[in-house]
């Protein structure tokens, strides 16, 4: 099986992985992210092109974030 890896910035396609991603790093899964982020709060961010991803075969594998402090006050 070939593996096709990409990173780019999100789009609105990514939101379903990051979400899956997010709830898996919850602390009642056993992650430690503090804080549940809404699927409105991940379109607004890549709307500031604040969000980069990494793709394996067009799945969202990870996903690093920079955001603005306008967006850290809308958490």
């Amino acid at each position: 099986m070939r593996l096709d890896y990409d990173i780019a910035l999100a789009t609105p396609d990514d939101i379903p992985g990051m979400l899956a991603l997010q709830d898996a790093n919850l602390p009642d899964k056993g992650g430690s992210l503090s804080v549940r982020l809404t699927e409105d709060w991940f379109r607004d961010t890549i709307l500031e092109k604040s969000i980069v991803v990494a793709r394996c075969n067009s799945k969202v594998v990870g996903y690093v974030m920079g955001t603005s402090l306008a967006a850290n006050a809308r958490t």
